[in-house]
């Protein structure tokens, strides 16, 4: 086989295989997923707002529901605990194990506040009555946390609750360029030994 024709395999191999595994396309200030159809407007186009400020705001989008919020989350990590009012956290070297998520959950929702330090993202939802629940990922230099909160404490947040967003959803893709795809890890993988692979086929042709 011509070196030219593995090339051209190998990319190929690769654009497959990454096409194959991403669900998540961010658009600068929203990610698509494609699983579901939906637009995620990152969290930081709504911190310091109100939930009702968030949504007028901003009015081609809604409110995200418990549902979507859970299935979204739930999607990212696995063998992580979201209940109300729950709290998760890792210390020392465990919480390694949950970067790379916690890295695709800060870029699908965006980042609330940071330094150099921590990294949050913490949102309200909007579509309850009578109380609120927001999800507060919080990734520390050598510990992550996340914390549901009870609405009742945010819904709606005082106007110095700066690092506090809105979860909001379209239910509509919209076609925006320029686009960053953000592969899953099993694409990455395969990333990886395409690349080996053609390392391999170049040192083969030329013993």
């Amino acid at each position: 086989m011509s070196i030219l024709r593995v090339l051209i395999i190998g990319a190929l191999a690769l654009v497959v295989s990454t096409n194959a595994n991403s669900t998540f396309i961010n658009y600068g200030v929203y990610t698509t997923d494609d699983d579901t159809n939906l637009n995620w407007l990152h969290l930081d186009q709504t911190q310091g707002q109100y939930v009702t400020t968030a949504l007028s705001n901003n009015p081609d989008w809604r409110y995200a529901t418990v549902q979507e919020i859970n299935h979204l989350y739930n999607k990212i990590f696995t063998a992580l605990p979201l209940k109300y009012n729950n709290y998760y956290e890792e210390r020392g070297g465990s919480y390694l194990s949950r970067q790379s998520q916690f890295a695709t959950l800060f870029n699908v929702l965006g980042t609330t506040f940071r330094n150099q330090y921590s990294q949050y993202a913490i949102g309200q939802i909007g579509d309850t009555s009578g109380y609120n629940l927001a999800y507060a990922a919080i990734l520390h230099s050598a510990q992550i946390s996340m914390v549901g909160l009870p609405g009742t404490s945010v819904n709606p947040p005082s106007t110095n609750r700066y690092y506090y967003g809105t979860y909001l959803v379209q239910d509509t893709i919209k076609e925006i360029s320029p686009a960053i795809s953000v592969p899953e890890p099993t694409s990455l993988a395969l990333i990886g030994l395409g690349i080996a692979g053609l390392g391999f086929a170049r040192r083969s042709k030329q013993g």
